[in-house]
């Protein structure tokens, strides 16, 4: 069954957390632990970390885009497709995107799971100590498989404003 535009977005409340299907335009999550997006540029806050011990979403976490120039950020640690004794997931399919994040991130196991795959598009990656695919008693990965890509690590970040403008 086809789902109708007027029916988004839609929250599905589970055991381990809030799901959402977003809209086709632009969305913006918040600590979000699963998210389907159709399209839009969207806005991810906080989302995409998985913590196993402690974190109330049975230490897994799901992103999956379908579409937009998207942008990622958090200022926590363990955030944007990392796990730490837990796994976490994004797929981004097309846009121009920017994953900026604090440090145990984008894609980042630390004994847990991280797993970023972006498909196309001109991306900016910039994370802290940790992070851009990195694994230590665990497994991160970062695999991005097309477009003019820039990566950045173990740079500090002040403002959300000036970064949205790179």
């Amino acid at each position: 069954a086809d789902i109708e535009d007027s029916e988004l977005p839609m929250n599905f409340e589970t055991e381990f957390g809030t799901l959402i299907i977003g809209t086709r335009g632009d969305d913006r999550y918040e600590k979000v632990p699963f998210i389907i997006d159709p399209g839009g540029d969207d806005k991810y806050i906080n989302c995409g970390g998985a913590i196993g011990l402690i974190g109330n979403s049975g230490g897994i976490s799901f992103i999956i885009d379908l579409a937009g120039d998207d942008f990622y950020s958090s200022e926590e640690i363990v955030s944007v497709a990392s796990g730490l004794f837990g796994a976490a997931l994004i797929f981004d399919f097309e846009g121009d995107d920017v994953y900026r994040s604090s440090h145990y991130s984008i894609g980042s196991g630390y004994l847990g799971f991280g797993y970023l795959k972006d498909f196309q598009g001109d991306d900016v990656y910039k994370g802290g100590i940790f992070s851009l695919g990195a694994g230590n008693f665990g497994i991160g990965i970062l695999l991005d498989r097309e477009g003019n890509d820039f990566y950045y690590t173990c740079l500090l970040y002040t403002s959300d404003a000036a970064d949205e403008e790179d």
